[in-house]
């Protein structure tokens, strides 16, 4: 089959050449749809979509590229909620409140209390599909007054 640009065809044939076209590429489609089907083998694994959340320290500021944790508000385990106070983080600055991106379970920390931590580093994991393990500490009981 010869192909010839429709630039160099005639106005007068540039239709019945593009009909011709057409039906020369219908025809091959129906002759390999005819032919014995082939088989691929595609090997499958799962992928969780996006059911873990790795968070990162967050930027504190123009001049500021690392932080200490103070405290951790959540242990792994606990179940959070978007918006929830995980951890805190100060720097000769600010103090900075890391919030929970997503909620579910938070599953591991990768920094301890009184770590130095750089911005842009892994803090921490949520597992958005998992089931707490660990239930909240319950506030102290207030003193009595005497």
């Amino acid at each position: 089959l010869s192909v010839t640009p429709l630039a160099l065809v005639p106005s007068s044939e540039i239709l019945p050449t593009m009909l011709a076209r057409a039906a020369a590429r219908t025809a091959a489609r129906a002759a390999s749809a005819s032919a014995a089907p082939s088989r691929t083998f595609v090997q499958m694994r799962t992928v969780p979509l996006f059911a873990e959340h790795v968070m990162e320290v967050p930027n504190m500021g123009d001049s500021i590229s690392e932080g200490t944790i103070l405290e951790w508000q959540k242990s792994p385990g606990e179940a959070v909620a978007v918006d929830d106070v995980l951890a805190v983080i100060e720097t000769d600055k600010v103090t900075v409140d890391v919030r929970a991106q997503h909620a579910g379970v938070l599953t591991e920390v990768f920094a301890a209390v009184d770590d130095t931590v750089e911005v842009g580093a892994q803090l921490l994991k949520i597992d958005s599909d998992g089931t707490a393990t660990v239930t909240a500490a319950s506030p102290a009981p207030a003193a009595e007054a005497a």
